[in-house]
């Protein structure tokens, strides 16, 4: 890469004038990361946008194929992992998540079970004959789900849910009017 590119992706990823770029580039023997770093000391960089974001390179390192992924945060800090760390840490905050929520089976305003999102998860995967229609059934019986905790707590999902009780109670309720009428 020339020193002209090298300007030229600096003043691209730091937002700041060439000028700066080249003297950053300069002081810090034409490293770019550490030019990157120099520049967010001194406090020039200006972030368009608060972002992040990665990519991926391949390449052989003798018997085995690696990758590396590396992030970049806005202020171009840098990381590189390899792809099955990034992957593994991705799935520990996963795993985490599903154990700090969890979801919660209630009837007339009392709550029956609470159980990890986790448990509910491996249920649905493992017995899914069985774990679906129970929960179908247990809408007709007017049970309502949920979820708690701070992931999935939120109004959406749970008025989503709530909404869809209600329907299965209206259509209980048809369903018995309409019999109670052909009983007549």
């Amino acid at each position: 890469m020339t020193n002209l590119e090298m300007v030229e992706k600096i003043r691209e990823k730091a937002n700041v004038s060439y000028e700066e770029a080249r003297n950053a580039l300069e002081a810090c023997n034409y490293d770019l990361l550490d030019a990157m770093v120099y520049l967010e000391k001194l406090g020039k960089i200006k972030s368009k946008d608060a972002g992040y974001s990665y990519t991926e390179s391949t390449y052989d390192g003798g018997d085995a194929m690696y990758r590396d992924v590396e992030m970049t945060a806005s202020g171009g800090r840098t990381e590189k992992k390899k792809k099955g760390a990034f992957i593994m840490d991705e799935l520990k905050k996963l795993f985490d998540k599903s154990l700090k929520n969890s979801f919660r089976i209630s009837k007339d305003d009392r709550v029956i079970v609470s159980v990890p999102v986790l448990v509910m998860v491996i249920l649905v995967i493992g017995a899914f004959w069985v774990t679906v229609p129970l929960l179908i059934v247990g809408l007709v019986f007017r049970f309502r789900y949920s979820f708690e905790g701070q992931d999935l707590g939120n109004d959406t999902i749970n008025v989503t849910m709530d909404k869809a009780a209600d329907y299965v109670d209206d259509l209980v309720e048809k369903y018995k009017e309409r019999k109670n009428n052909d009983e007549q």
